[in-house]
């Protein structure tokens, strides 16, 4: 279970990405992985932003974050289906 500092920097970014705030969001998601580095929503967040900071399309940038996203989580289909969209894409 993420640590409660973690979590409250991951819902600070959940809110900013709803408002389409993503530079704000990244920076969220980004502290709560400093704060619990094994946050596996909090990857697969970093990766969603980039990609939709990107304009919805699949960038290099949210490989990494995907990547270790499903190294903490094999199970996460969304990360697998994103993931999969940046190795076709980029």
């Amino acid at each position: 279970m993420a640590s409660l500092a973690a979590q409250a920097r991951f819902d600070k970014g959940v809110a900013f990405f709803k408002q389409g705030k993503h530079d704000e969001a990244l920076a969220a998601f980004r502290e709560a992985v400093e704060k619990d580095p094994e946050m596996s929503g909090a990857w697969y967040m970093i990766g969603t932003t980039e990609v939709a900071k990107n304009g919805a399309v699949p960038c290099e940038a949210a490989h990494d974050p995907l990547k270790r996203c499903l190294e903490l989580d094999p199970d996460n289909a969304g990360a697998h289906c994103a993931l999969g969209g940046v190795l076709l894409r980029v």
